[in-house]
């Protein structure tokens, strides 16, 4: 039987979820776009085994995809993406900065969609190391508010 985990209590914590969601399903992180289907992003980047693919959630998020994932629940994370067609990318970072309790001029290299560009393949040991890195970076660059920002009632 698998438990349900209680949902993370401050932002820090909440940060630190992403960064175990991304390391145990790397096809699900994708930092040059909020949500787009694994499929295809496959279909972009070349193949991979059946067994990398049993491990994606069948969506791959970037950072603040991954924020409103693990907060609001995954078909929210798709909703926003698709709620403007023209900008896709400002609902899902709005959503991310309310839950964080951040703006964007604080928020704005963590969402950067070039900054795993240098680390090789989606989905790469390489690529997901990278993508972890940055949060990581942002998390201690945060610390004391990200840690103090509760989740209960965002």
């Amino acid at each position: 039987m698998t438990t349900r985990r209680a949902k993370a209590l401050n932002a820090y914590e909440l940060l630190a979820r992403v960064c175990e969601a991304i390391k145990a399903h790397p096809l699900a992180y994708y930092q040059g776009s909020w949500v787009v289907p694994t499929e295809r992003l496959v279909q972009a980047v070349g193949e991979y085994t059946d067994a990398q693919m049993r491990t994606s959630c069948g969506t791959a998020y970037c950072r603040a995809g991954w924020v409103v994932a693990l907060h609001d629940g995954r078909q929210r994370a798709v909703d926003l993406s698709l709620t403007d067609a023209k900008y896709p990318a400002l609902p899902v970072a709005d959503r991310s900065d309310d839950i964080l309790g951040l703006d964007r001029s604080a928020t704005h290299d963590l969402y950067d969609g070039e900054a795993c560009d240098y680390a090789g393949r989606p989905g790469s040991r390489t690529y997901v190391r990278a993508g972890i890195r940055g949060l990581r970076e942002f998390m201690t660059q945060h610390e004391a508010h990200l840690k103090a920002h509760s989740l209960r009632g965002v």
